[in-house]
């Protein structure tokens, strides 16, 4: 499973992370687009494994506190879905 999302991740672009946003009825401005393609580029493989706590305390000082809500809600939202 981590092949497919590892392919994935290689070929996101900032693009496609605005597009999944506006999917989720979340605008991001172009810099917290740049900021949560950084963290899945490095770290997604810790946010599919659950290991989250400094990766969310990060992006928490980093975004703007709704984008971080919402961040949080879609994360658990799909980290559900896997399960």
């Amino acid at each position: 499973m981590k092949f497919i999302f590892k392919e994935y991740i290689n070929n996101i672009t900032e693009d496609d992370i605005k597009k999944f946003a506006e999917q989720e009825k979340v605008t991001l401005t172009d810099e917290e687009t740049k900021i949560i393609y950084l963290y899945l580029k490095n770290y997604w493989e810790d946010l599919l494994d659950g290991e989250t706590d400094v990766i969310f305390k990060e992006l928490k000082e980093k975004l703007r506190p709704d984008t971080y809500l919402k961040v949080l809600e879609v994360y658990d939202k799909y980290k559900k879905m896997l399960k």
